[in-house]
């Protein structure tokens, strides 16, 4: 009899959690039901939208590149707000797409291993619109005549331009593939500061030399609004050799970092291509295989186990 009565005292408990859980729904559903809330379900998390992603964030990592050496054109201290807004844009979008804003770049990673030959075509595609976009928008803004082209300085022969922009590119991509692709580095904050303080030491060294562009998408953007091609080539080729010399050499000086070497599309080519986010599975693996890892994550389990009861 004792147990007969007390089985509709459960039964009683229940429907205060229940009514609880109502009230906390609709609670819940009047706090999302905001504009910030209604915008972000126009824009779900999908293919769709994880594909696009990274190319809305090429261009307009390059269009803003392109705006600010539009607009400092006639600045002497030019380098350091073209610098300040490079690491700003590699911070804002280097989890996302790599935060190259660069065809040289993009190469360099593509050699390194980290995207496929389609995703750098359309790299590039989307880094060289972004960059006529800034171009005219510059032009607008100051005039034709303003605009400022990248040609070697007087007395530079275009070989001798060649060469530092060639070096110059190489130290560009080096440090990112070394700082923001490998393991050994890990996480890590700096990777923006290397590469914008590049950018920030060959404009002022190469400035007069080569006219410092070091980006082929920055200069054809501003070689087309300008409408001449003169000497457009040498911004092209040899900041890509530069690029690819530089994906090259990490193989050599990093062998041991060839996490991705061969493998599947899928797995080498994830968001945040070139800043530490294509290397999750392999940090996985590897933390997976570290026994005192495992003893530590089993250890905390216990701990919360025994909290909860």
């Amino acid at each position: 009899m004792a147990s007969t009565e007390s089985q509709p005292a459960p039964a009683a408990q229940d429907s205060k959690p229940k009514a609880s859980k109502s009230a906390q729904a609709k609670k819940f559903k009047k706090e999302v039901d905001t504009l910030p809330d209604k915008i972000a379900s126009l824009f779900p998390s999908n293919w769709l939208t994880q594909a696009g992603a990274p190319f809305i964030v090429e261009f307009t990592g390059a269009m803003m590149l392109t705006l600010v050496v539009s607009l400092t054109a006639d600045d002497p201290n030019a380098p350091l707000p073209i610098g300040a807004i490079l690491v700003s844009m590699i911070f804002m979008g280097g989890h996302i797409s790599g935060g190259h804003y660069n065809p040289a770049v993009s190469l360099a990673v593509y050699v390194r291993g980290k995207i496929s030959l389609l995703r750098l075509f359309f790299y590039m595609m989307a880094q060289v619109i972004g960059a006529l976009c800034a171009a005219r928008i510059g032009e607008i803004t100051l005039g034709e005549d303003n605009l400022p082209l990248p040609q070697p300085g007087d007395g530079i022969t275009t070989g001798e331009a060649f060469l530092i922009e060639f070096l110059f590119t190489y130290a560009l991509a080096a440090p990112v593939l070394t700082t923001a692709t490998t393991i050994s580095v890990g996480d890590n904050s700096f990777y923006g500061l290397a590469i914008g303080c590049v950018v920030l030491a060959g404009g002022y060294s190469a400035g007069g030399v080569s006219g410092a562009a070091f980006n082929p998408a920055v200069a054809s953007g501003l070689f087309a609004v300008a409408g001449t091609n003169t000497k457009l080539w040498l911004y092209w080729v040899a900041p890509l050799v530069g690029g690819l010399a530089a994906g090259i050499m990490f193989h050599i000086i990093n062998s041991d970092e060839n996490d991705l070497r061969l493998g599947k599309i899928e797995d080498i080519e994830r968001r945040g291509v070139a800043v530490g986010g294509q290397t999750s599975n392999y940090r996985q693996e590897v933390k997976s295989k570290n026994t005192w890892l495992q003893a530590m994550k089993a250890a905390t389990a216990v701990v919360s186990s025994e909290e909860r009861r």
